[in-house]
């Protein structure tokens, strides 16, 4: 019995190792989760940024009508202007795709962050449902050491009994003889 109630504290002291190690995983994913929380948040501030920069350019472009690249440089008064004029053109495409670049950036961040979340949010409930087993495993080895040492104990008070009353026949066998 009492190699079985020494076999039953290894099992727990094992189950218990165990929930410790899955805690912290838990916490680190917890952890993990909430910085991709935090990315999240901030990919959407910078993608609502940009986006307010893009339609700012938009309704400065829709304000200012409909003119065409061709006209700007035409309109040149010199040939040093008509250089500086198709030097802001350039930075002007460039920044607008530059920004346009950023944007879809932000927008592959968000969705990543997002994944993420799902990815940790997944293995957390596969961390909780690992952690209630082993909860529940370790209830049930506790109870049967409970169950062991109360039956151990039964015993031992039987055996006393036992060894009283034979104890007490021995004394009037010897009383008799």
């Amino acid at each position: 019995i009492q190699a079985r109630l020494d076999k039953l504290q290894t099992e727990l002291n094992s189950t218990r190792g165990q929930m410790r190690s899955i805690h912290a995983q838990l916490n680190k994913l917890r952890d993990d989760l909430e910085q991709k929380r935090i990315e999240l948040e901030n990919a959407k501030e910078e993608l609502n940024r940009l986006t307010g920069v893009l339609n700012l350019r938009a309704e400065n472009y829709y304000k200012s009508g409909n003119v065409s690249y061709l006209e700007v440089l035409l309109s040149a008064k010199s040939f040093s202007d008509l250089i500086h004029r198709a030097d802001y053109l350039t930075r002007i495409v460039n920044q607008d795709a530059q920004l346009l670049k950023e944007i879809k950036t932000t927008k592959a961040a968000i969705e990543t962050a997002k994944a993420g979340i799902i990815s940790h949010k997944s293995a957390i409930e596969a961390r909780n449902t690992s952690l209630a087993e082993q909860e529940h495993n370790l209830a049930v080895l506790a109870a049967k050491e409970q169950t062991q040492k109360n039956n151990m104990t039964a015993q031992m008070n039987s055996k006393k009994k036992l060894f009283s009353s034979i104890g007490d026949e021995q004394a009037k066998l010897s009383a008799s003889i």
